[in-house]
């Protein structure tokens, strides 16, 4: 902020205009991180709320005063159509063509080409819980990984323990022959550069993969242009959870199974209390399933799709 809005930075918070937030909200919108423009809006309007009610909360004992008479953000138009739920899921050809062509992509490297490949092996997890788990939350005994699933306000901390298909394995012997020295399988030896991390070799970073995702689809628009085809339609590391449930359902996992799998909605003192490898062997099914079809598909093979209403009569 201080860098990028001396000006605004150098203001006291009572000072602070709407058009000062807009000015820094439409840097954002523009560079079409729009989800990210919603959140640092809600982020600034929670500051200046805390401003506000600090003042004139009688516990408090500091003497330093904000004298904030109004919140700036109230203003301004909350932009609700980048929050809404996506409902992007890639054909069987985008993904075939995804697994192959991700790591051809300019300034797309070899480990975050593994990282996306593995995103899709381990059944859609969430990328960050797989970026953050050290090679010692694998266990290549039980051939398993253990990652720390955070939701929520609260930040309820689970235990989820992910099955690893012989495909996922493979991708993981690839990296070591970059990664095996560092903490993190999905590390390229980069260092921080902000003041708390300066220096320190870390693993890739979420914003890493948002970028990876973004030039590749730059690099298939270019192709479709090139080649008369239709518009390319862009898709992130988001859209690949919800493919992968899809293909869950076209290889037959049910409701329970898919939400085990991918630690969704499991909720309640059943759940807390449950022994982390409790479901390991419906998991492994699960990823059985899944991994067969998703090697048809990776092959280019002819799949053949459960029928929607037929599946619909069996859960019901």
């Amino acid at each position: 902020m201080t860098k990028a809005y001396p000006g605004i930075a150098a203001k006291k918070a009572r000072d602070v205009t709407p058009d000062d937030i807009v000015t820094i909200l439409a840097a954002i919108h523009n560079r079409a991180s729009e989800t990210e423009s919603v959140r640092v809006r809600a982020l600034l309007h929670a500051c200046f709320n805390f401003g506000i009610k600090g003042d004139y909360d009688p516990t408090r004992t500091a003497e330093k005063c904000f004298y904030i008479q109004y919140n700036p953000v109230v203003a301004t138009k909350r932009n609700n159509s980048a929050m809404k739920v996506g409902q992007r899921v890639l054909s069987h050809d985008e993904i075939h063509q995804l697994w192959h062509n991700v790591g051809d992509t300019h300034r797309v490297g070899f480990v975050m080409a593994c990282f996306i490949r593995f995103m899709l092996a381990t059944g859609g997890q969430r990328p960050k819980q797989l970026l953050q788990a050290t090679w010692d939350d694998y266990d290549f005994v039980r051939n398993c990984i253990t990652l720390i699933d955070k939701k929520g306000k609260a930040g309820t901390t689970k235990i989820h323990v992910v099955p690893l298909s012989q495909r996922a394995l493979s991708i993981l012997e690839e990296v070591k022959a970059v990664s095996a020295g560092y903490p993190w399988p999905f590390c390229s030896g980069a260092t921080g550069r902000k003041a708390s991390n300066k220096g320190q070799v870390l693993p890739i970073t979420i914003d890493s993969v948002k970028k990876a995702f973004i030039r590749y689809n730059e690099w298939l628009s270019e192709q479709a242009a090139a080649e008369g085809k239709p518009e390319h339609k862009n898709f992130s590391a988001r859209d690949i959870r919800r493919t992968v449930k899809n293909i869950l359902i076209d290889a037959g996992v049910n409701r329970e199974q898919r939400n085990l799998l991918q630690s969704h909605g499991q909720t309640g003192v059943d759940v807390k209390h449950y022994d982390r490898h409790e479901h390991l062997p419906e998991k492994r099914e699960s990823i059985r399933r899944y991994d067969a079809l998703l090697g048809k598909i990776i092959n280019g093979e002819e799949t053949k799709l459960v029928d929607l209403e037929e599946y619909r009569q069996q859960i019901k």
